[in-house]
């Protein structure tokens, strides 16, 4: 009869070898937007040797949605800073516009004024540009603008490009669970479960993260409600010719807006009083926003631009409610409340749609990466450092945000009121 031990051992030894435990990431960043991969990149130029993985519900590669965005100079140099390529391929895929007017969205409304910044400025490029085209010279770009969608993408390729393909995961965070030893332990609905050492959430303002975790603040104590829907769409098929409309009604505090958009096409964005209730998808949400339009104007060429550009929106609409980041008296902290995990973008602070909401999300990953290059990794402590170094400015653009787009939405004598200059961040390549 064979001891009992020596057939435990032999039948050890006939079983085939366990693959060893994946090791822990040292960051998983919840959102695949433009601030999620532009933070991946940041943190790979910053520390090589950190583990870093993306997980984002929409699979790669992406499919279009979004609008346009006009990123501002302080976000072009964050992402010069964060990697040149990226930069100079999204910078030369810029539409320009040459022209921008701002008129009542209802024919023989009352003439619609621009607030008195905006006024000015397009006062003078309109003379300048009047001059170039008499001169037979192409007129000069008031803005220059992207689509959300190719920022992302660009940025999308180049992580991968960087950090491998195994980088961007698709799947949506299904729970995330702080350990007593450090770190956590995260689950995804299409995605394998992963352990890591920090979590990033950039997930926009209704993150899933900050939802998951019970220590943080909800959406309720976090955000102000600005009281409006907002929906957007890109429409391919309308050619802009480098032309952008505001349509206003002060009274009603509505806001219709169409830009040029990077494929030869046109984007659009409608803000108005927010409606009860929820879409419940794209044609849902395209039915509630043309509820709140006025009724269509053939005759009234910028409305009826409007009309086809919401027509000629593949995707359909795009609904959201407006809400910012509230600070001051009464406001959560900055910071985060669970160690090893902060907030980036939209998810820690989100603005009006100026084009500074991805440039704050842009800073934000640059931010980052600057303290784990000076730190040489990324744990709790390099976190808390940058929320405590980026909460000044994040306060102050968010402040000067709000008084800029009181005057749009609101219309009046707003706009005249001297605006808080904002002070330039000094960065330096990662």
């Amino acid at each position: 009869m064979v001891p009992t031990h020596l057939f435990l051992l032999t039948l050890l030894l006939l079983l085939p070898p366990c693959s060893p435990l994946a090791p822990p990431l040292d960051v998983a960043i919840i959102g695949g937007g433009p601030c999620g991969l532009a933070t991946a990149i940041a943190l790979h130029k910053a520390s090589p040797s950190t583990s870093v993985r993306i997980y984002e519900r929409d699979p790669y590669p992406f499919a279009p949605k979004g609008a346009t965005v006009a990123i501002s100079r302080a976000g072009w140099r964050a992402l010069r800073c964060i990697d040149r390529p990226v930069h100079d391929e999204l910078r030369a895929a810029c539409a320009a516009v040459e022209s921008l007017r701002i008129l009542p969205i209802r024919a023989g409304s009352p003439a619609t004024a621009a607030p008195g910044f905006a006024r000015r400025a397009l006062f003078l490029a309109g003379l300048l540009n009047k001059l170039l085209r008499r001169l037979r010279l192409r007129p000069l770009p008031i803005i220059k603008v992207n689509l959300w969608h190719s920022v992302r993408c660009t940025l999308a390729a180049r992580a991968v490009a960087l950090l491998g393909p195994a980088a961007l995961q698709a799947g949506a965070l299904a729970s995330v669970s702080p350990s007593p030893a450090g770190g956590f332990s995260l689950t995804f609905s299409g995605a394998p479960p992963v352990s890591a050492r920090v979590v990033l959430a950039c997930d926009g303002a209704s993150s899933a993260t900050r939802l998951l975790c019970p220590l943080e603040p909800q959406a309720g104590e976090l955000l102000a409600d600005e009281g409006k829907s907002v929906w957007r769409g890109l429409a391919p098929g309308v050619a802009a010719g480098g032309a952008a409309f505001f349509l206003r009604d002060a009274e009603e505090e509505l806001l219709a807006v169409t830009f040029p958009a990077g494929d030869g096409g046109s984007s659009w964005t409608v803000a108005a009083k927010a409606l009860e209730g929820k879409s419940k998808g794209p044609a849902d949400a395209l039915e509630r926003l043309l509820g709140v339009l006025p009724p269509r104007d053939p005759s009234y060429e910028p409305l009826e631009r409007l009309y086809r550009c919401v027509e000629a929106t593949p995707a359909g609409a795009i609904e959201n409610r407006l809400k910012i980041r509230r600070f001051g008296e009464g406001a959560p902290p900055f910071g985060a409340a669970t160690s090893g995990l902060a907030f980036l973008g939209d998810a820690a602070h989100p603005v009006r749609p100026t084009g500074e909401g991805i440039a704050l999300a842009l800073e934000d990953a640059w931010a980052l990466g600057d303290v784990v290059k000076r730190a040489g990794g990324v744990g709790p402590d390099q976190l808390r450092a940058y929320e405590v170094g980026r909460l000044p400015r994040v306060r102050q653009v968010s402040g000067r945000v709000k008084k800029v787009a009181d005057a749009y939405y609101k219309g009046g004598g707003g706009g005249d009121e001297p605006v808080e200059k904002v002070e330039r961040m000094r960065m330096k390549p990662l």
